[in-house]
Parts: structure tokens; C-alpha cells; sequence
């Protein structure tokens, strides 16, 4: 029987998870324009990104309201749509 984790643990598959969608998500954001923002300033001098727009060095457009889970996407000559992090991946590698 797997070990019982205590409320706000996580196990060592959750934090290589993680290590691993974050490294994606820097190669996929390495070389990508900003073609679009929204920031809040605020008086004590924090930044809030309220949304962004990217375009990647293949060409998609990817736009992202934080703490968005669902992305929209636009792949050049195609309609926007919305995919999961997961689904917009998966796409890209033909797995859809």
C-alpha cells in the first residue's frame, strides 16, 4: 500500500510533474514575442499580468489569463480555440 500523505504534501510524482511541465513550458516560451499584455501596477509597486499574448517561434499564438487553466490558441490559417496546457501539447505532437 503507497504511503498516506498529510492535507498539503506532495508526493515525489507530484513534484516531478511539475519540474517536468515547467521545463516544457520555458523551452515552449524560449524565443516567443510578446504580441499583447495586460498589467496591473499597484502602489506598492507589485506587477500583476492579467493577460498575455505570445506568439512562438512556429507561429501559434498563445493568450493566457492568469490563474487561467484553459489557454486559447491560434495556429496560423486556423480559428482561435481553447485547449488545457495538456491538450495544446498534445496537439503539437500530434496526439490530439
Amino acid at each position: 500500500m503507497g504511503a498516506v500523505l498529510m492535507a498539503g504534501e506532495v508526493s515525489a510524482a507530484d513534484v516531478s510533474w511539475r519540474a517536468r511541465y515547467e521545463a516544457v513550458f520555458q523551452d515552449a516560451l524560449r524565443g516567443a514575442v510578446v504580441t499583447d499584455s495586460a498589467v496591473n501596477v499597484y502602489e506598492d509597486g507589485s506587477v500583476k499580468i492579467v493577460f498575455l499574448e505570445v506568439r512562438l517561434p512556429g507561429g501559434r499564438v498563445v493568450a493566457l489569463s492568469p490563474p487561467a487553466t484553459v489557454l486559447e490558441v491560434s495556429v496560423p490559417g486556423a480559428d482561435w480555440h481553447d485547449a488545457t496546457v495538456q491538450q495544446d501539447f498534445d496537439e503539437q505532437r500530434g496526439r490530439s
